[in-house]
């Protein structure tokens, strides 16, 4: 079985039973010396040290990488969530409404009062100049989807941003460890 022996320099370097009391070379030029059977039972084994996250791989998040890199990736998450609803909602939107369907459904409504109602009605609007406030449906229907479109857009070029962002403070911490 492998035991790890540390140099000064801070390297593991693998030893086995046999190199026992031996004198060995670290990569940075140092005699490591190697203890002996006895010694060796208190040194860790080499697989073990792989499980056991060091502390530069602790060193690497801190100065709030990972907040930030976690704060990143909740927020791409939620605009690009949030801009699937509102892509769904602008497909699902009712964008074939038309004027003449707009004056289909009006005659519709006059079809159904006889026509002395609907004259009175029509002096008693004229009289006092009111008019209709609310826009037809059709127009309706068109501004809602086109303000869904715009918010999808805005949601996912946000969620992009963030995402990217997510992965340059991810990688950032990849090229000063190597």
């Amino acid at each position: 079985m492998e035991r790890l022996v540390t140099c000064s320099c801070g390297r593991n370097i693998k030893v086995t039973t046999s190199q026992a009391g031996a004198e060995l070379h670290c990569e940075c030029g140092q005699s490591v010396l190697v203890p002996t059977l006895r010694g060796m039972q208190h040194l860790p084994f080499a697989e073990s040290l792989e499980e056991v996250p060091s502390k530069t791989s602790a060193a690497k998040w801190a100065g709030g990488r990972g907040i930030t890199m976690a704060t990143f990736t909740g927020i791409a998450i939620f605009c690009i969530s949030l801009s699937a609803l509102f892509y769904f909602r602008w497909y699902v939107s009712r964008t074939d409404f038309t004027v003449e369907d707009q004056l289909a459904a009006e005659r519709e409504v006059f079809t159904n009062f006889p026509p002395q109602d609907v004259a009175k009605v029509w002096m008693e609007f004229q009289s006092h100049g009111i008019t209709s406030k609310e826009a037809p449906e059709y127009f309706r229907w068109s501004v809602y989807a086109g303000e869904q479109w715009i918010l999808g857009s805005i949601s996912s070029g946000i969620g992009c941003f963030c995402l990217i962002a997510a992965l340059i403070t991810y990688f950032s911490g990849k090229s000063r460890r190597g």
